[in-house]
């Protein structure tokens, strides 16, 4: 029989890879023209609006540990995406594309150094395999745009995510409903965006009426910020921030071929060596959990 309490979040996981990789690739075209305070400031013309309307409609679900939460949540998530789109500003796509293959080795050592969670093998394999493809991934391109200013900030975006994860786990518990805590994360976000906008933002108002400018702020904030929230804050619910930080390791690959096919910027042999390493480490921990899965189901089968 199947058990889609099991499936629904792990497939909505595997959807963020595919919507994240798009943003590196939304975020250069668009850097072309307004600078990163400003193209967070489209997706706050977006975010505002529906994150309002769905907190004043549940108001009354609505308590302290959540506004809470959310307020935490979204300043570390708004963090991240604003040095993300700085660190763009500096590199190739794909460069800035591939740090997120660290997401996996950095969360399990955090987990346990800072948080004492214990670890399986199959953790630390597959941790010491992604680190290995994240090595040749960011060496093959580093400082190929000859700042490394991006490279840096790269590497703390994907810090400042990792620590995002973390925190998502102990946020989303049980007791948390998923809507209104992605909510109040988009709320934060558009709020702060609002806030940088003003303060360092340098496109004129006016360029927030064209076409194009808000077909870009609709598809960031739709597809590569609300859904991958909404689908990681519900998906943390049920799965550990471990199990997630590996599946964030196909991300490179969506970016690099995204980058491929919109805007021509080609791979190396090494950086498809990588990317062979993130996806065996990503396949591990997935095997390894649904064979940790059957076990339990047999054991509960064989106990009844």
């Amino acid at each position: 029989m199947i058990n889609l309490s099991d499936i629904l979040p792990r497939a909505a996981i595997l959807c963020n890879p595919a919507l994240a990789g798009s943003y590196y690739v939304v975020v250069a075209k668009t850097l072309d023209w307004i600078d990163a305070g400003s193209f967070l400031s489209l997706e706050a013309l977006f975010l505002f609006p529906i994150s309002i309307g769905i907190l004043v409609f549940h108001l009354k679900e609505l308590d302290r540990d959540t506004v809470v939460s959310g307020l935490l949540l979204g300043s570390v998530l708004f963090l991240n995406m604003f040095i993300s789109v700085w660190s763009i500003s500096f590199t190739m796509v794909t460069n800035a594309g591939f740090y997120p293959a660290l997401i996996g080795p950095m969360t399990v050592f955090a987990a346990w150094l800072v948080f004492g969670i214990e670890l399986l093998s199959r953790h630390l394999l597959a941790a010491l395999i992604a680190f290995a493809g994240a090595v040749v991934l960011i060496s093959s391109g580093f400082n190929a745009s000859g700042n490394w200013r991006g490279d840096i900030l790269a590497f703390v975006a994907t810090a400042v995510f990792v620590l995002y994860i973390l925190l998502l786990e102990r946020r989303a518990g049980e007791r948390a409903n998923s809507l209104i805590l992605w909510a109040a994360q988009m709320l934060t976000v558009s709020a702060l965006a609002i806030v940088v906008y003003i303060g360092i933002g340098t496109a004129p108002l006016q360029v927030f009426h064209s076409r194009d400018f808000v077909f870009v702020g609709a598809y960031s904030a739709i597809f590569t910020t609300m859904l991958p929230v909404l689908f990681s804050t519900y998906a943390q619910k049920h799965l550990s921030a471990v199990f997630v930080s590996f599946t964030y390791l196909l991300e490179p690959l969506w970016a690099a071929g995204l980058a491929f096919l919109i805007i021509g910027e080609r791979l190396g042999y090494l950086q498809f060596l990588g990317g062979v390493l993130i996806l065996t480490a990503s396949l591990i921990m997935w095997a390894g959990d649904r064979r940790e899965k059957a076990a339990v189901q047999a054991t509960v089968r064989t106990g009844a």
